[in-house]
């Protein structure tokens, strides 16, 4: 076979390259070795090797070490409770405040799936006449079951569990990670002080979370918290890099969170208790939402209530009371309320309600189909004016076009229906 010197040499040239280029990167790869394990040195300051082989964070301030991966601490504040009367109307327990575990968790996201886990839960309860609140922190997600196992015998089944949206969302996800470990912790009796809230403050003061709650309701705005969107991303720097600076801005939220439930469920056991206190017109609580709570646990004071901001002018209240009223089969009441409201603001609502009363009850066909006719001609001069249904609230807002129209065809089926009936009287 014929040798080619020229091919031969750049072959040899190449294959001299290649052993120069595998020295370069096996002294590249020492001295990258080199430097992690200099690394590691410094890292092993921040952290501790467990009996799992797996690294967890030493020190945690302000914490106590519970296992390898789970750290407590605990506060006390004054019991918020105090010269309240004994018998609460919320979230209603056999024995007293002294059962109620009002709590929070800061998790690694907000969708609730099966990857988003807790990492931060936070409890206060009432024991010795003080507000003990305690936080219970996990510091790294191979001792989920650890964590899972040392808070399960704080979550007692008699217990009721005060949140904020925690019956949709923290409570699921409590019992979506003790199923994962092959636990069932369900948190039986919940009070949710989010649906509260709206039904009071919404109108009012706009989007209801805990902060603006504090800040517009309670008078303690909070200043240089973070952001609950940023709590994810905080604790996932923790872990990256075990720097816990960051961590108190979470353990801080949390704790304010908690402790909070526990004003909230305060203010609002002091409304129901007493909510001729509430009448001053300075006070930023919808008082027909008041009243609407006040039905299903003390309806006296509901229709003292209603009755008082209905004679100040309060058209919500005022309908509001009509409808207590129908409920109660007080019709002469009720039709007294929704006449005077319809002479005076033309409401839509208590024109209806009128029209109804009038037909079925005092069988009056000719009055009823007046209001009827006069509700039809409203609708048709006006047909961007803001329908209030009560059955379809939601509805009517982002679809009035379309609630209008239904609207007529009701009232134009009870146009018919009446003067079928008058004229089988004859009255017409």
């Amino acid at each position: 076979m014929k040798e080619h010197p020229d091919l031969t040499h750049r072959l040899s040239s190449l294959y001299e390259q290649i052993k120069k280029s595998k020295k370069a990167r096996t002294t590249d790869d020492l001295a990258e070795k080199e430097n992690h394990a200099e690394a590691g040195k410094h890292s092993m300051a921040f952290f501790k090797k467990t009996s799992r082989g797996v690294a967890s964070r030493d020190d945690i301030p302000g914490f106590e070490r519970l296992g390898d991966f789970t750290w407590h601490r605990q506060a006390v504040e004054k019991n918020p409770w105090q010269g309240m009367p004994p018998d609460f109307k919320l979230a209603t327990t056999s024995t007293g405040p002294e059962s109620l575990i009002f709590f929070d968790t800061e998790t690694t996201g907000l969708s609730g799936v099966a990857g988003t886990m807790i990492f931060l839960l936070g409890l206060a309860r009432i024991q010795n006449d003080m507000l003990f609140i305690d936080q219970y922190f996990l510091s790294d997600f191979p001792g989920e079951n650890e964590f899972l196992s040392i808070i399960e015998p704080y979550l007692p089944d008699n217990s009721v569990y005060v949140s904020f949206n925690g019956k949709a969302f923290d409570s699921h996800l409590l019992f979506a990670r003790f199923m994962l470990h092959g636990r069932e912790k369900l948190l039986v009796h919940q009070y949710d002080l989010l649906f509260p809230s709206r039904r009071l403050w919404k109108n009012s003061i706009g989007s209801c979370t805990l902060k603006q709650i504090e800040a517009m309701v309670l008078g303690v705005p909070r200043h240089g918290d973070i952001d609950g969107a940023d709590i994810p991303d905080c604790y996932f720097q923790f872990l990256r890099t075990g720097d816990t600076a960051g961590l108190q801005a979470i353990f801080h939220h949390n704790y304010l969170d908690v402790f909070s439930l526990a004003k909230i469920h305060v203010l609002l056991e002091s409304m129901i208790s007493s909510p001729s206190s509430l009448r001053s017109s300075g006070s930023v609580t919808d008082k027909a939402g008041l009243a609407r709570i006040l039905m299903a646990l003390e309806p006296e004071k509901a229709l003292e209530l209603l009755k008082h901001e209905y004679t100040s002018g309060d058209i919500e209240c005022g309908k509001l009371l009509g409808f207590f009223h129908k409920k109660n089969r007080a019709f002469i009441e009720a039709a007294e309320v929704w006449e005077n409201l319809f002479e005076k603001s033309q409401d839509m609502t208590a024109g209806i309600e009128l029209a109804k009363i009038l037909e079925h009850k005092n069988r009056n066909y000719k009055a009823a189909l007046e209001i009827t006719e006069t509700l039809i001609t409203e609708i048709i001069n006006n047909p961007q004016r803001k329908i209030a249904r009560g059955r379809t609230p939601t509805f009517s807002r982002y679809f009035p076009e379309t609630a209008c129209n239904s609207l007529l065809v009701e009232l134009n089926f009870r146009k018919d229906r009446l003067l079928a009936k008058l004229e089988k009287s004859g009255s017409r």
